[in-house]
C-alpha cells in the first residue's frame, strides 16, 4: 500500500512541476509588464490628478423613478390579472396574436429593388454615311425582367416621348437599349415612365 501511495506521490510530483515551470516564466515576463503599468499611472496621476466619476443628478434621479415605475407597473398588471381569469386570457391571446402577426409579416416575400444607370447615346457621326445613331442605354443593378415577359419587340409598356420613333430591345436580364429609327435630334429630350 505504501507503494502506492508513493508512486502516486511521486507521479503527481512529476505533473506538478512544469506547471511550475510555467509559472514561474509567466511571473518573469508579468514583471516588467506589471512595473511599466505602474510608472504609467503613477506618471498620470501626477499630471492629471485622480479622476472619479460620478452620474448626474438627473441620470441617477431618472434611473430610480424608471425603477419605481417598472415595480408599479409590474405590481399593478399582475394584479390586474389576478383578479379575473378572462383578463388574463385575452391578454394573453392578444400578446400571441401580435407576435404571429410579426412572425407572419416577417416571412413576407419583399420586392427586390434595384438601381439603374441612363448612359447618353453619343453623338451620330454625320460625316460616315452608313453611320447609325448610338442607342439609350439603361443598367439595372441587377436582373429585373423575368425572362417570360421579354421579348424582342420590346420591355413590357414604356412610353417614351421624343421626336423620333424607336423601340426597346434587351441585351440581357439587366440592360436594356432605346433604338431610334431616325437618328436623335440635336438637344431634343427624352423622357420615359413605364
Amino acid at each position: 500500500m505504501e507503494k502506492i501511495k508513493g508512486g502516486s506521490a511521486r507521479l503527481l510530483s512529476g505533473l506538478v512541476q512544469p506547471f511550475k515551470f510555467i509559472g514561474r516564466i509567466i511571473a518573469v515576463a508579468w514583471w516588467p509588464i506589471a512595473l511599466l503599468w505602474r510608472s504609467l499611472r503613477w506618471l498620470m496621476r501626477a499630471l492629471f490628478g485622480r479622476l472619479n466619476y460620478e452620474a448626474p443628478v438627473w441620470y441617477t434621479a431618472g434611473s430610480r423613478a424608471l425603477r419605481h415605475a417598472g415595480g408599479y407597473l409590474m405590481r399593478t398588471s399582475r394584479a390586474w390579472l389576478l383578479k379575473d381569469r378572462r383578463r388574463a386570457v385575452g391578454a394573453l391571446a392578444v400578446v400571441i396574436v401580435v407576435l404571429l402577426a410579426g412572425v407572419w409579416y416577417a416571412v413576407q416575400p419583399k420586392p427586390s429593388e434595384a438601381t439603374f444607370t441612363i448612359s447618353s447615346p453619343a453623338r451620330t457621326r454625320s460625316e460616315d454615311p452608313k453611320a447609325k445613331p448610338d442607342p439609350v442605354t439603361v443598367t439595372f443593378s441587377q436582373a429585373v425582367a423575368p425572362i417570360d415577359r421579354i421579348s424582342t419587340e420590346g420591355i413590357a409598356k414604356y412610353a417614351m416621348a421624343t421626336q423620333a420613333g424607336g423601340m426597346w430591345g434587351r441585351v440581357n436580364n439587366g440592360r436594356f437599349q432605346f433604338m431610334t429609327r431616325n437618328g436623335w435630334e440635336g438637344g431634343a429630350g427624352v423622357t420615359g415612365k413605364g
